[in-house]
């Protein structure tokens, strides 16, 4: 078996665990920023358009899918690059 889909996989997992476990964060202990920098850093390099100025101003919920999305575009290129 090749070892794009384990890597990409594993990859989107990560990006899915720790935005659950932002999101457990923010709602059950109201930490608004502190959770979220752990999903930006796992979501690096993609996630530094969030500083383009249209894009600063999201709100909590719409930031985080965005990132979401900035993990699984990177996911697809890991799969792409090492298949």
């Amino acid at each position: 078996m090749s070892r794009a889909p384990i890597i990409s996989g594993a990859y989107v997992g990560v990006v899915l665990i720790t935005a659950g476990v932002t999101h457990y964060v923010s709602v059950m202990h109201g930490a608004p920023i502190g959770p979220g920098i752990a999903l930006f850093v796992a979501t690096l390099p993609s996630s530094l358009v969030v500083f383009v100025p249209p894009l600063d101003a999201l709100e909590a919920g719409a930031l985080t899918a965005f990132l979401i999305g900035c993990g699984a575009i990177q996911a697809g290129t890991l799969w792409f690059m090492l298949k």
